[in-house]
C-alpha cells in the first residue's frame, strides 16, 4: 500500500512521470475497449440489417406461394434467393462496387466496413430454408490512425415451412 501512495505523493517531482504513464495506460485500454465496442455495433447493425432483407424475402415468397396455389398453379419456391440478391443489391445500392469488396461503406475518416458478396444457399423440398453467408471487414483506428482490420464472417438463416402442400 505504501508503494501506491508514494507513487501518486512524491514531492521532488519523480511522481508525476509515473502518474502520467499510469493514465496514458489506462486511456488506451478505454480507446481500445471503445474501438472494439464500435466494431462490435457496426457488425450486429449489419447482421439485423441482413435478416431483415432475408426475412422479407422469405415472407415475400411465401405470399406469392399461397397466391399461386389458390389459383391453381404450381410454385417454385427456388426464387427467394434471386429475390433477396434483388433486395439486397436495392438496399446497399449506394455502397456498391461491382468488384471485390463487394460493397464498402466509407466515412469522413475513411472505410467503415467493406463486405463480400453474400452467398445465398437455398434449400427447398416441404420447407425453404435460405442462409446467407457474407464476410466483413472492419478497419481498427486508433489515435486517427488505421493499425489493423478485423475480419468478421456473418451467417444468417431463414426458413419458411409450406402449409399449403
Amino acid at each position: 500500500m505504501k508503494d501506491r501512495r508514494s507513487l501518486f505523493r512524491d514531492v521532488s517531482g519523480g511522481g508525476y512521470i509515473k502518474s502520467l504513464a499510469v493514465c496514458l495506460v489506462i486511456c488506451m485500454i478505454f480507446s481500445a475497449v471503445f474501438c472494439l465496442s464500435s466494431a462490435v455495433s457496426v457488425v450486429s447493425g449489419l447482421k439485423k440489417e441482413l435478416k431483415l432483407l432475408l426475412d422479407g424475402s422469405v415472407t415475400h415468397e411465401a405470399l406469392a406461394e399461397y397466391r399461386s396455389l389458390a389459383d391453381g398453379r404450381d410454385y417454385y419456391l427456388g426464387r427467394a434467393a434471386d429475390a433477396f440478391a434483388d433486395a439486397f443489391d436495392e438496399r446497399f445500392s449506394d455502397c456498391l462496387t461491382g468488384g471485390e469488396p463487394y460493397a464498402v461503406l466509407s466515412g469522413p475518416e475513411g472505410v467503415i466496413w467493406e463486405m463480400t458478396r453474400p452467398e445465398v444457399c437455398a434449400v427447398e423440398g416441404e420447407r425453404l430454408r435460405l442462409r446467407v453467408s457474407a464476410t466483413v471487414r472492419l478497419p481498427l483506428r486508433f489515435g486517427g490512425l488505421r493499425v489493423g482490420t478485423v475480419t468478421v464472417p456473418l451467417t444468417v438463416f431463414s426458413k419458411y415451412y409450406s402449409k399449403f402442400s
